[in-house]
């Protein structure tokens, strides 16, 4: 019997354990992306690409 889909991948296992204890981590992950868009966007704007 095939028991790869009982145990968890452990790289995605770790991740979301280290997210479960640090949500602040995950958020400012998140802010950071959504600000690095949106200084892009401003870029692209000036620069008349969009």
């Amino acid at each position: 019997m095939d028991n790869s889909l009982n145990t968890p991948n452990t790289t995605t296992y770790k991740a979301a354990e280290k997210s479960k204890k640090s949500p602040m981590v995950t958020l400012g992950i998140i802010i950071g992306v959504l600000s690095g868009l949106a200084v892009l966007y401003d870029l692209l704007k000036k620069y008349h690409v969009i």
